[in-house]
């Protein structure tokens, strides 16, 4: 009797942990790292210490429409690293052409109806057009577009596959509601 009371409770704990938003966060951010990591490691001419960025930019707490807000951040991504790359292209780096576009940014963002997630397209605005004076080139700027969007790729598997996995809410226990860790309600 005793041994079935500790099942429940260990099975009650185990599918609760697995639940917690916290814990799938925490786990979701650290696979999408390893896979960036992993890169990293194997390519080391390449700069996909931006891919681990992109990636944890684009992975979301929330668990709320999740495929949503996960694309949100991806289409973000890739109108800051292509704006990036064009005025790369139109002027070398330099305060007149962050004003540009920081500027071209935000309106394009509202534009398309993206303001909310015009932070992400100014982050991966400024991965593609700073940069080291060692890739000072089209070929650097085009290099960091491509990591960023890596991350994106990253960061929308690692969601699809956790959405799948974990997606089915476990029963809490009686009048019980789980614990709102993230401050998302």
């Amino acid at each position: 009797m005793e041994i079935s009371l500790f099942m429940k409770k260990s099975g009650f704990f185990f599918n609760s942990f697995f639940q917690n938003p916290l814990f799938l966060y925490v786990l979701k951010c650290l696979v999408g790292v390893s896979l960036g990591y992993a890169l990293y490691i194997f390519f080391p001419e390449h700069q996909f210490i931006w891919t681990m960025i992109s990636t944890l930019i684009v992975l979301t707490p929330e668990n709320n429409d999740v495929h949503h807000l996960a694309l949100d951040r991806i289409k973000a991504n890739i109108i800051g690293s292509s704006i990036g790359l064009l005025i790369f292209f139109l002027h070398s780096p330099d305060l007149m052409s962050l004003f540009l576009g920081i500027t071209g940014i935000i309106i394009l963002c509202s534009v398309l109806k993206h303001i909310h997630a015009a932070r992400t397209a100014l982050v991966a605005f400024l991965i593609v057009i700073l940069h080291e004076n060692r890739t000072n080139s089209w070929r650097g700027a085009t290099e960091r577009m491509g990591c960023v969007i890596t991350g994106c790729v990253i960061a929308i598997i690692v969601t699809f596959i956790f959405s799948r996995l974990f997606s089915k809410k476990q029963p809490q226990g009686i009048g019980e509601e789980s614990p709102d860790i993230l401050g998302m309600e």
